[in-house]
C-alpha cells in the first residue's frame, strides 16, 4: 500500500491497540492466570467489551480515522466481526498483532471489515513520518530524522526508545485512567514532554 498522507486540519486521527476483545484471561474476574496483577479490573468479559466499545465510540466520530495496532479480539472469527460492527468509525486501519490469527488467515473474508490489514505501515501526518507496527522496534526508518514509532504489544511495560510510544489501551489507562484510544494530539504532547525531560 502506498504511504498515506494526512493533515491535522482535515483529519481527526486516533491510535490504539491491544483491545483483546472477548479475552477472558486478561480480566481479573475471569482469569486463570497466576499473575493477577497483570489483568484488567473487570468482573466479566461483557463489562470489559462494553467499556472498550464505549471508549472508542465516545471519542471517535464516524468519519474520523483509527489505527489499531494489533490484538484486536480473541476466539472465534465472529468476535472480530462483532467487535467491528459495534464501532461507529468507518475508517479503521489494522496492524496485525500476535493474537490476530483469524484476521491474518482472512477467515470468512474478515479483512474486508477494515480499511487495510498489514504487518507494518508508514504514514505521514503533517509531513511527519510515522512508523506503525504491533511490536516495538529499537530502530526504525527515519529515527534520527524525527520520525515517530507507535506500537502496542507491551501492555504499558515498555516505555519505548527515542520518539516511540505504546499506544495500547493499557498504556492509556496507566497514563490517563481510562481505556481510551490516543488522539494524535495526545501522542505529540507525550513525546514532546518525554524529550523535554531528557
Amino acid at each position: 500500500m502506498k504511504n498515506l498522507k494526512f493533515n491535522t486540519k482535515e483529519h481527526n486521527l486516533f491510535f490504539t491497540g491491544d483491545s483483546h476483545y472477548n479475552h477472558k484471561n486478561i480480566i481479573k474476574g475471569t482469569t486463570v492466570w497466576k499473575d493477577i496483577e497483570n489483568t484488567r479490573n473487570f468482573d466479566t468479559i461483557e463489562n470489559m467489551n462494553n467499556m472498550i466499545i464505549d471508549e472508542i465510540n465516545n471519542k471517535i466520530g464516524q468519519n474520523d480515522i483509527l489505527f489499531h495496532l494489533g490484538d484486536w479480539s480473541f476466539g472465534h472469527p465472529s468476535n472480530v466481526k462483532w467487535f467491528r460492527t459495534k464501532i461507529h468509525c468507518k475508517n479503521i486501519y489494522l496492524l496485525i498483532g500476535n493474537h490476530d490469527n483469524n484476521i491474518r488467515k482472512n477467515k470468512d473474508n474478515i479483512q474486508s471489515l477494515f480499511s487495510s490489514v498489514q504487518d507494518y505501515m508508514e504514514i505521514r501526518i503533517d509531513n511527519i513520518r510515522i512508523i506503525l507496527m504491533h511490536y516495538p522496534i529499537h530502530s526504525w526508518a527515519g529515527k534520527n530524522k524525527g520520525s515517530i514509532h507507535l506500537f502496542g504489544h507491551t501492555h504499558s511495560k515498555y516505555g519505548g526508545s527515542g520518539k516511540s510510544l505504546d499506544v495500547g489501551i493499557d498504556n492509556y489507562f496507566k497514563l490517563f485512567g481510562s481505556y481510551s484510544p490516543f488522539s494524535y494530539k495526545e501522542i505529540q504532547e507525550l513525546i514532546e514532554n518525554k524529550f523535554n525531560k531528557l
